[in-house]
């Protein structure tokens, strides 16, 4: 058992708290609380609320006083007015909602339309592209292929003419320009 069976020996006995000692936040030298005994002081932190009981009821008098109340009734009115008469149609949300689903429809449809009165498919230009590279990337491994079995048979034969016709020079002169 060795170290490890010492130390969880004392450790079935562990007594949870001791009597006469004191856990968790407190004061020194402070006289304990009695347990579910609120705590004496105003908030959290000690101070102690900004306002008196009979000024809180002044101040939810004034608020809820109906002069206040019509005072901002009229405020918010006289808003409204000045709003309408810089642009009539400012609370109309459910029409501007209604334009601006109406312009992305018409954008949509437009693009549609072009895309068929051009008459092609939104892809195939792009493959075609791809197409045609592809073929270009072929036709160089094909000459490469085949200068390996001009070297290879100029090494068995010797020396030989060379004929070139007119179309595998244009072919040449279209690969080296595409390089």
């Amino acid at each position: 058992e060795g170290l490890a069976g010492e130390a969880m020996a004392g450790f079935g006995k562990m007594v949870i708290g001791q009597a006469g000692k004191k856990y968790g936040l407190h004061r020194p030298g402070a006289p304990a609380a009695k347990p579910g005994a609120a705590p004496k002081g105003g908030g959290i932190f000690g101070d102690d609320d900004d306002e008196t009981p009979a000024a809180s009821e002044d101040a939810l008098k004034k608020l809820s006083s109906d002069k206040h109340k019509e005072l901002m009734r009229k405020r918010a009115e006289k808003e409204m007015k000045k709003a309408l008469a810089e642009d009539a149609s400012i609370f109309d949300y459910d029409g501007a909602l209604d334009g601006i689903h109406k312009e992305r429809e018409e954008a949509e449809v437009n693009k549609k339309a072009a895309h068929k009165e051009r008459g092609e498919v939104r892809y195939v230009h792009q493959l075609l592209e791809k197409t045609r590279e592809r073929k270009k990337e072929d036709e160089k491994l094909f000459e490469k292929r085949m200068v390996k079995e001009l070297e290879a048979e100029k090494e068995e034969f010797g020396d030989t003419e060379k004929f070139v016709t007119a179309a595998y020079k244009r072919q040449l002169l279209a690969t080296k320009a595409f390089e």
